[in-house]
């Protein structure tokens, strides 16, 4: 809400209800405004009604979080003299908080800004955030898409087959499949991945790569270490901060973009069906080595061995070659996610039993 949405409802019901009735105000800070719409609420009732505002110590709440207590009492004071104890809620607040603060997450986020400009439930941007790590861009065509009374719903099916119309965007690929089926015929690949391992055993890769002199191809990242023969690229945001980062490497180099990306190529770049290389029945389906190893398969490559592909830890600057790269997994369960990938590689390396042989270069914990 704005502040005149409030003050007309707040009008309305002051006006149809009983006196002795009292109004409580409860808001979410999606836009930033929980506090100065519990300030517009007790200025429009203050002397006429009975009145309770809802806030929590730091504005802990789901999401976006709420109202919070420390401010509002702090204003009440200052602007209406009442005596809220000021040293018991600071005193409650580093007795208790640090904990809280610790071990969940609340406040201000893209993501439920985009909510509350749609007027959209919460549920709606928790299940794309859950489901699919969907980035702001992606979230604002969905959301946008949808009917304002879709958008008060929470209809998962509804949902889903926004996000994949959005994401799928046919395009046709088989002159790509026929270049690169030529192209990678009788050769083993080498795919980078962004893990740490390509600093810690560089030396290792680059050992193999003289001996073996496979096609390599960098995987949602373009680490300046090494020479690529192709870029592999299934996520948005890393290919736009490889951009960014390392420009003449794109430029030097045949990128192979899936269609949830671009839909069009330009020079240097090849557009490969998203939806052809997905598979579902996993929250992380889109998992880029995942997703390259199946388009391996598809070009019918026989040999292919696999560098970076490391697992998560907890820390996000242990993970990856470049710790600068975004984050396109943020709050999610790094043993929850190594399981499902792992899940994921053992489920392809069946369906291509007899058909490719896989090989790792580094140390991963999806080997066995």
């Amino acid at each position: 809400m704005d502040s005149e949405d409030l003050e007309r409802i707040v009008s309305i019901l002051h006006v149809e209800l009983r006196p002795e009735i009292m109004l409580g105000f409860h808001s979410h800070n999606n836009r930033q405004m929980s506090f100065a719409l519990s300030q517009v609420f007790v200025q429009k009732l203050y002397g006429r009604r009975q009145m309770v505002v809802d806030a929590s110590l730091c504005g802990m709440g789901r999401g976006a979080g709420n109202t919070t207590t420390e401010l509002m009492s702090s204003f009440l004071n200052q602007k209406y003299h009442t005596a809220y104890d000021m040293n018991m809620i600071l005193d409650t607040i580093d007795t208790y908080m640090d904990y809280f603060q610790e071990h969940y997450s609340w406040g201000y986020s893209t993501p439920y800004f985009i909510a509350g400009t749609y007027c959209a439930h919460v549920n709606n941007i928790a299940y794309l955030l859950d489901n699919h790590r969907t980035s702001a861009l992606e979230m604002h065509s969905i959301i946008s898409s949808l009917s304002e009374t879709q958008r008060l719903q929470y209809d998962y099916d509804l949902l889903e087959s926004k996000y994949l119309e959005y994401r799928s965007q046919t395009v046709d690929d088989k002159a790509v499949y026929d270049r690169l089926r030529k192209d990678f015929q009788g050769r083993r690949v080498l795919l980078l991945s962004p893990g740490a391992s390509l600093q810690k055993e560089k030396e290792k890769i680059r050992d193999y790569i003289e001996k073996e002199n496979p096609i390599c191809i960098g995987v949602n990242a373009a680490a300046v270490d090494y020479e690529y023969d192709y870029l592999f690229f299934s996520n948005q945001m890393r290919y736009e901060y490889a951009k960014d980062v390392y420009p003449e490497v794109l430029k030097a180099k045949t990128s192979i973009l899936l269609s949830n990306i671009k839909s069009t190529a330009e020079q240097g770049e090849c557009i490969v069906n998203f939806n052809l290389l997905i598979k579902r029945g996993w929250k992380h389906f889109d998992n880029a080595t995942i997703l390259c190893l199946r388009f391996m398969g598809k070009l019918h490559v026989k040999e292919v061995a696999l560098a970076g592909f490391d697992g998560f830890s907890t820390s996000h600057k242990d993970n990856y070659v470049d710790a600068r790269m975004p984050r396109i997994n943020p709050g999610m369960s790094m043993e929850e996610l190594n399981e499902e990938i792992g899940e994921m590689f053992r489920d392809f390396r069946q369906s291509m039993q007899g058909q490719m042989e896989l090989t790792f270069v580094t140390d991963s914990k999806f080997a066995d």
